[in-house]
């Protein structure tokens, strides 16, 4: 179990990837091919530091997609997650968003759905963490998909790190699936 203790803190799965299970310095899982990740199109930033471990300028600064409705970011694991916990890193901060699962990349699942939420703070950088409940449901594809305007009533998905927290799932007994 990847149990949650604080925002960006050492126990999630992406951390875990980024490390080699807490063996080597800290790499973007992304830049390793570790997970894959894609998103709406880009204005500005990367497609890291949509998920990057801690504060944004440590890892690129300002991710943001174009200013298109419905935009979203998506991240496939190597393994499937059941996940009871996600923290999100934001700035000009989302406020309507869902929080997906698939198993395909194509047929979506909403895990928690945030409408005109104001966990996130109104500032350049703010970070805020959300239990999920899928009853138990793993997948090994999650997506941030932005349903309404931020805080800046515009539609730029603005993101700088994610985490996921909670179970390996898919069958996997305990000690055989590596995370590397």
């Amino acid at each position: 179990m990847l149990e949650y203790e604080s925002d960006f803190d050492t126990n999630g799965v992406l951390f875990l990837l980024g490390t080699n299970g807490r063996t080597t310095a800290y790499v973007n899982p992304h830049t390793t091919g570790k997970v894959v990740v894609t998103s709406s199109p880009i204005e500005s930033g990367t497609l890291e530091g949509f998920i990057g471990h801690g504060h944004p300028l440590t890892h690129g600064g300002n991710n943001y997609t174009n200013c298109v409705a419905g935009s979203f970011v998506a991240l496939q694991l190597p393994l499937p997650l059941a996940v009871t916990r996600y923290t999100l890193g934001a700035y000009n901060v989302l406020r309507n968003w869902n929080f997906e699962g698939s198993n395909d990349g194509v047929e979506w699942v909403v895990l928690h759905q945030h409408v005109n939420d104001q966990s996130l703070a109104a500032r350049e950088f703010a970070t805020a963490s959300w239990d999920v409940n899928p009853d138990g449901l793993a997948f090994s594809h999650f997506r941030i998909h932005q349903t309404g305007v931020n805080s800046s009533e515009q539609h730029y998905l603005m993101m700088g790190g994610l985490e996921l927290y909670g179970r390996v799932g898919g069958g996997f007994a305990p000690g055989t699936v590596s995370l590397n």
